[in-house]
């Protein structure tokens, strides 16, 4: 009876555990060496992550007027954006990089406080620019001699089209802008004492 009594416990304590590991959800996989999740492969791209058939890229051409005020430290532009859509999707907006603004006053670059990247060679990135305030400052946006609205995030900027802009369609804007140039650099510029 005993022999009977014990067989029925361990069934028992069998089911009990078969039923708590199976009610346990799936741990997932953190390793840095885990297979990625890829997309399919399609028209556009193959597997590979290489272009397809159908592959599209946009395209912006750039004239650029700059001058360069050594007394003041700033740099004043003008420019003409040629921005031709090859995308299969007619669009509303359009995205342009404002990088001057990681010295912006409001930038996340202050509220994060990030320790400087140390490159090889000896080359060092500030992201704080050592407490200098900057910024560009974009005096005009317009397409079509007619001014666009545009949202800045950060070094983001969305600005909103004047009207559809469909596939294989192309665009010019007329921009202005200054920005003073940071005394530690900032990426790709910078100034040491007074040279530019």
């Amino acid at each position: 009876m005993r022999n009977a009594e014990l067989k029925g416990a361990d069934r028992m304590l069998l089911f009990l555990t078969a039923t708590s590991l199976a009610l346990q959800a799936p741990v997932a996989d953190t390793s840095p060496f885990r297979a990625l999740a890829l997309p399919p492969a399609s028209r556009v791209r193959s597997a590979s992550g290489a272009p397809g058939p159908d592959y599209w890229q946009q395209r912006a051409d750039y004239v650029i007027h700059a001058t360069l005020d050594t007394a003041a430290q700033t740099i004043r532009g003008t420019e003409r954006i040629h921005y031709a859509n090859h995308s299969p999707d007619t669009l509303a907006f359009v995205w342009v990089q404002i990088e001057q603004n990681i010295f912006a006053p409001n930038s996340i670059t202050y509220v994060l406080n990030q320790p400087p990247l140390h490159f090889a060679g000896g080359a060092v990135f500030d992201f704080t620019g050592k407490g200098f305030i900057g910024g560009i400052t974009i005096e005009r946006f317009a397409a079509g001699g007619k001014a666009l609205t545009r949202t800045e995030y950060g070094t983001m900027m969305r600005v909103e089209l004047p009207g559809p802009l469909p596939p294989r369609g192309a665009i010019d804007f007329d921009v202005a802008w200054h920005f003073p140039v940071p005394p530690y650099g900032g990426g790709r510029m910078g100034r040491i004492g007074t040279r530019l």
